[in-house]
């Protein structure tokens, strides 16, 4: 009564494709189709951007902790200010924006 490894396997791209179908592409994704690595928000200071792999990524929740007086807040300043001059549509600096149309602002 068990079903066979092909069958569930063909049974979930069937309902994936359905739902692609009927939602238009991209409404399910395996995990083989997930995007590895998220786009970033960097510190704006090398050496953290280094060590981060390019800065936080932007998706995802970054958690800062360390003794008093560490530099925690300036490091949380500088992502913020960063964030404010980057184009929520490519994920770059508005210097580097590769977009066709105008960059897009964060909200205020």
């Amino acid at each position: 009564m068990t079903k066979s490894k092909e069958e569930k396997l063909s049974g979930l791209d069937k309902v994936i494709q359905t739902a692609n179908q009927q939602c238009g592409p991209g409404t399910c994704v395996t995990g083989r189709e997930v995007k590895r690595d998220p786009p970033r928000l960097p510190f704006g200071i090398f050496a953290v951007d280094l060590v981060t792999g390019g800065g936080s990524p932007i998706w995802g929740t970054t958690c800062l902790w360390g003794p008093n007086a560490a530099g925690k807040t300036s490091l949380a300043i500088n992502a913020m200010a960063m964030a404010g001059d980057m184009c929520w549509r490519c994920y770059r600096p508005h210097t580097l924006c590769t977009c066709s149309q105008k960059p897009k602002r964060m909200r205020t």
